[in-house]
């Protein structure tokens, strides 16, 4: 249904949930014990429990306003990921296409690549925050405006578009920094916390980052 893009789930909130990256993997063993792993997810999806993030009365009816606002699970809202929330172009984390390169059209994608050795993941990048991001193309910072030489950021996709006659090739390297939420929902319809449960481990409300 609809995606709420304003105002972002409480930060105070998201600051202190319990939750990270999750994989999907069908693991299927032989006989002889060796096993066949099949990747069955491409990339992955992030998970938390909201309920964690709570340490006060008030912040149970901030939690509670959000569920009713968002309709439980049928609205999608920004989350803020404490952990893993900015992109650095210097290091090339921040990079604009899988290749960090220009592919010859107008319009690119943020994506954020993590690094381990010459190992690399590409994640894709919808959500920026506005008045965050720099783009840079070969190193040189393009200015944003609706005119030859410059750039528009939609931070609703994270589809960068660049303006005039001549766009990125692949010769060009184009990276970005700023920062970026995760586009999520509530994972439950059912709302159950009350305050003398506040602290209580059974007392759980996840949250499931959206795949757009």
């Amino acid at each position: 249904m609809a995606f709420i893009e304003s105002p972002r789930f409480p930060a105070n909130i998201s600051y202190h949930s319990s939750g990270g990256p999750v994989w999907k993997t069908q693991v299927v063993q032989t006989a002889s014990g060796r096993e066949q792993r099949i990747q069955t997810w491409q990339d992955a999806l992030r998970h938390w429990d909201a309920m964690n993030g709570v340490r006060t009365d008030a912040e149970l009816d901030q939690l509670h306003a959000w569920f009713l606002i968002a309709a439980g699970m049928a609205n999608g809202f920004r989350w803020k990921d404490w952990k893993d929330h900015t992109a650095v172009s210097g290091t090339g984390s921040g990079i604009v296409n899988t290749s960090g390169r220009g592919n010859g059209t107008v319009t690119g994608q943020l994506y954020k690549q993590y690094a381990l050795g010459t190992n690399t993941y590409a994640r894709k990048i919808t959500k920026p925050v506005a008045g965050t991001v720099v783009i840079q193309k070969n190193g040189v910072t393009v200015p944003f405006g609706p005119v030859s030489g410059q750039c528009s950021l939609d931070t609703t996709t994270g589809v960068v578009t660049f303006w005039g006659s001549t766009p990125p090739t692949t010769s060009d390297v184009l990276t970005w920094s700023g920062e970026f939420d995760v586009p999520v929902r509530f994972d439950t319809d059912s709302f159950n916390a009350n305050y003398e449960e506040l602290n209580a481990s059974s007392v759980t409300l996840p949250v499931v980052e959206l795949r757009l």
